[in-house]
């Protein structure tokens, strides 16, 4: 397979302000779309679009216009909240604040402990409430078991971090 490459500063894990159409600017990641394996899509060499992770919950996805993403030290996390309606202000907060968590932990572990999947699918046996369970029997690891963990980050998304359902934002993607 021939590598390509691409002209920008954004790269998975990059902490960036993504910007919906009737929303705020959002704290967001750089990911990979895992129907893609990508997270640019490209016109000429240049990214025209990103796939990101919205921080907060629950978690939320999307493609973007490269004007609607911008790199995290852009914009001040005061002039987001001044001009962000009163509506979402709450939950750009907590957003925020996991950013904020996000920008302290190295580009490496970033999409692990912020990511899709790492904010969805349980790390470790801890994470359940059951008790004896071994962690090779983890059903979330098991591959053969996809199905669960996307039925459970169905139910866990039906919601925008705004507590807006999302059926009614046709260009955001449910995990």
């Amino acid at each position: 397979m021939m590598e390509m490459k691409v002209m920008s500063n954004l790269v998975p894990g990059s902490l960036v302000w993504a910007r919906q159409s009737g929303y705020p600017w959002w704290p967001a990641l750089i990911e990979k779309d895992p129907d893609t394996d990508t997270c640019c899509k490209l016109i000429d060499k240049q990214p025209c679009r990103y796939h990101v992770t919205f921080l907060g919950d629950p978690v939320s996805v999307s493609w973007l216009r490269t004007s609607r993403v911008k790199p995290y030290s852009d914009l001040t996390e005061n002039y987001v909240l001044t001009t962000a309606s009163k509506e979402y202000k709450k939950a750009l907060k907590e957003a925020i604040v996991m950013a904020t968590k996000a920008q302290e932990t190295p580009l490496v572990r970033r999409l692990e402990n912020f990511g899709c999947e790492g904010r969805l699918v349980p790390k470790s046996v801890g994470d359940f409430e059951y008790e004896g369970i071994d962690a090779m029997d983890n059903p979330l690891d098991n591959k053969r078991n996809a199905h669960i963990r996307k039925k459970m980050s169905e139910e866990t998304s039906l919601y925008d971090s705004t507590g807006v359902k999302k059926e009614m934002q046709s260009n955001r993607m449910r995990y």
